[in-house]
């Protein structure tokens, strides 16, 4: 596991959570390991894998490296992306194992993201749903533990999803991962801070832009609308700031700003390279 810096995102677009894939799959050519189950979430991602030749270490940094020199490329942005050292605990016990795979996949639905992990398409559950489609996990092992035929596996992989206890948290006996060290303790506030869009993306940019308004003593539609003026410029960019530390993509905004992406992109990539 892995955090944005100080809870920061580290994914703002589509375009960012395809980057990272291409280079998580890069990284499974190059070092050779495999990957089993992966969720990447706005300011965090998780991945469970085998490494064979090169060292876990070795692998994060090279995948942590290039996804931020990227991100920060296409932002003219400087400065860390991501907080201290991965979290990479050891699992050498089949029960913990499935436990770590259910607690992955069901990070978006315990997030609020998304009602079913499904809707969520930066993970490999629909791999592991549908394994005949070729994607990024190397599904033969996780699925072995449910049943040696692949479409009951993948059938009995669901309904294992289906009964978890607290989110995936705990395993079938009630055993605590972060009791056992596999997640940190303090996980309920990565998670919880992803929880800004529980309501949806458009009702939530709707109440950061309600307070913004009410603070500046600015009407909500003017601020949806053409006008340039210097108070109502400053306030889309308070909105647009706040908008992003709560993990809501530039594409959402723009859509309640009633401005393309592009332009909310634009601005995001001046506010980084003026340090606002």
């Amino acid at each position: 596991m892995s955090r944005g810096n100080g809870g920061e995102p580290i994914f703002l677009e589509d375009e960012d959570f395809a980057e990272f894939t291409r280079l998580l799959q890069k990284a499974r050519q190059r070092f050779r390991f495999e990957l089993y189950a992966y969720c990447l979430m706005p300011n965090h991602f998780h991945l469970l894998l085998r490494q064979h030749i090169a060292a876990i270490s070795q692998i994060m940094q090279w995948l942590l490296t290039c996804y931020a020199q990227t991100f920060n490329r296409w932002r003219s942005r400087r400065g860390h992306l991501f907080q201290g050292r991965f979290l990479s605990p050891a699992c050498e016990d089949d029960r913990y194992f499935l436990g770590l795979l259910r607690y992955i996949h069901l990070n978006p639905a315990r997030s609020r993201l998304v009602q079913k992990p499904e809707e969520w398409k930066w993970s490999g559950h629909e791999e592991l749903k549908r394994p005949e489609k070729n994607g990024l996990l190397d599904v033969d092992f996780p699925l072995s533990l449910f049943h040696a035929d692949k479409s009951i596996a993948a059938e009995e992989y669901e309904r294992f999803l289906a009964k978890s206890a607290n989110g995936g948290r705990t395993l079938d006996d009630g055993t605590d991962l972060a009791d056992m060290g596999f997640i940190p303790n303090d996980v309920l506030v990565a998670d919880a801070s992803c929880q800004e869009t529980v309501s949806g993306p458009t009702e939530s940019v709707a109440e950061l832009a309600a307070q913004v308004c009410a603070e500046r003593n600015l009407g909500l539609s003017a601020m949806r609308g053409n006008s340039k003026s210097r108070s109502l410029a400053q306030a889309r960019r308070m909105l647009i700031q706040q908008a992003v530390e709560r993990g809501i993509r530039p594409s959402e905004i723009a859509a309640f700003l009633n401005r393309v992406p592009s332009a909310v992109s634009n601005l995001l990539r001046d506010m980084y390279r003026h340090g606002t």
